[in-house]
């Protein structure tokens, strides 16, 4: 337990790191527990003290082989890889051809297969998966990093964790120059890229897609290159440059159509949406986000289909439909609640706020915008900050720095 690089662990990360099945683990556990040796301060969750910890690494140093040590890291890092993929698939079916490529899953591990159960086990094992990450990477198991940042990117992503995506993705491109892995590292460089978009640093971001996007295309990796040159879209339509944005929003559509990617199609629609939103552009934004939503529907994509609704009622909120767009937003913000996209949740309260406000709904207006405010202090979004507090300035009649209460 002294080796695992995480804060905790369950009775099935045990199981990996000892090589046995779950009940003998349990049955460990359960001893060291009655011993005081090891804390139990949830059901399911078990710790060791900063002393015990100290003092058992000290003694595995000591006594462990080294080979034997590598080889229970080894099964517990692919207990985790493994793991995250099978709730992932769970959570983003569609997805699944945009993550890393798996040797066959060891036996044993919890059983993901239900969205709900993926996503409590992801929040519940996220600190310990950035670790296991972070000590992959500068360890000695490069591949283990690369695949489950990899793996990871939707989740910390659209689950609003900026701090860890940084952390795993940075870890990633590290192992990705070990491994001399060129196509590794430019998805590590994009995913990085995104990051920085979502954290407000536009020129940052720029500069890690300029870059990916060179890899890719240097590469020969049409997939790649189309998905960066969306996100090149997205960042500059974010930092203002409407022609550049749609420049790249329309070379990564044409690319997408003819690789015959439908999901990448459909997101880039939606990128193509929220521009024109940006421009002042309603009818064709609502045309885009429509053809969307279409293709979400037909890929059974939740978390598309949800994008598609919000950014359609932020059309058909600058349309004067408020009621229609205040439709499109509850439906948006139960699947994104489903999901745990927390950045979802804090664009669609906001988008909801505004169309409640356009029915002259001022009180349920200023609640859903302060709502917003505080998850997007949270995640840290600052575009989705100023959002809120703009609304909330207008609403209120007071300028300056609106807290979240």
């Amino acid at each position: 337990m002294a080796a695992h690089p995480g804060p905790d662990l369950d009775d099935h990360a045990a199981a990996a790191l000892l090589g046995t099945d779950r009940d003998t683990a349990v049955a460990d556990l359960r001893h060291l527990t009655g011993e005081h040796l090891v804390q139990q301060p949830v059901s399911g969750r078990y710790v060791l003290h900063d002393l015990v910890r100290a003092y058992t690494a000290d003694r595995a140093r000591e006594e462990d082989r080294p080979a034997e040590r590598r080889e229970s890291l080894s099964r517990l890092f692919d207990h985790y890889v493994h793991g995250a993929a099978a709730a992932m698939d769970a959570l983003y079916p569609a997805e699944r051809h945009r993550r890393p490529v798996l040797p066959p899953r060891p036996p044993g591990g919890p059983a993901l297969d239900d969205p709900k159960t993926a996503l409590l086990w992801l929040d519940g094992e996220r600190a310990g998966l950035v670790a296991v990450c972070l000590h992959a990477a500068r360890e000695g198991w490069p591949e283990h990093a690369v695949r489950l940042a990899g793996i990871l990117y939707a989740y910390l992503d659209n689950g609003g964790h900026p701090a860890d995506a940084f952390t795993v993705h940075t870890e990633a491109q590290h192992a990705a120059r070990l491994l001399g892995d060129g196509l590794a590292e430019a998805t590590a460089l994009a995913h990085l890229g995104v990051v920085c978009w979502q954290l407000g640093r536009h020129p940052e971001a720029i500069g890690h897609l300029s870059r990916a996007l060179a890899f890719f295309r240097e590469l020969g990796d049409g997939p790649g290159e189309a998905r960066t040159l969306g996100n090149l879209g997205v960042v500059h339509s974010a930092a203002g440059q409407r022609e550049l944005s749609a420049t790249y929003q329309e070379q990564a559509l044409d690319r997408f159509v003819r690789l015959g990617d439908r999901l990448g199609e459909a997101n880039t629609l939606t990128n193509l949406g929220s521009m024109h939103v940006r421009m002042g552009l309603p009818a064709p934004a609502a045309g885009y986000n429509l053809r969307a939503l279409a293709v979400f529907r037909e890929l059974e994509h939740r978390g598309g289909e949800a994008t598609a609704l919000n950014n359609l009622g932020d059309a058909t909120t600058l349309l004067g439909g408020y009621a229609e767009a205040a439709g499109h937003y509850e439906r948006a913000l139960t699947i994104f609640l489903e999901l745990g996209e927390r950045y979802g949740q804090t664009c669609v309260l906001n988008g909801l706020g505004a169309a409640l406000a356009g029915q002259g709904r001022t009180g349920e207006a200023i609640a859903r915008h302060r709502e917003a405010l505080a998850l997007a202090t949270e995640i840290d979004r600052p575009e989705e900050q100023d959002r809120a507090r703009t609304a909330l300035a207008r609403l209120t009649g007071r300028d300056g720095d609106l807290t979240a209460s």
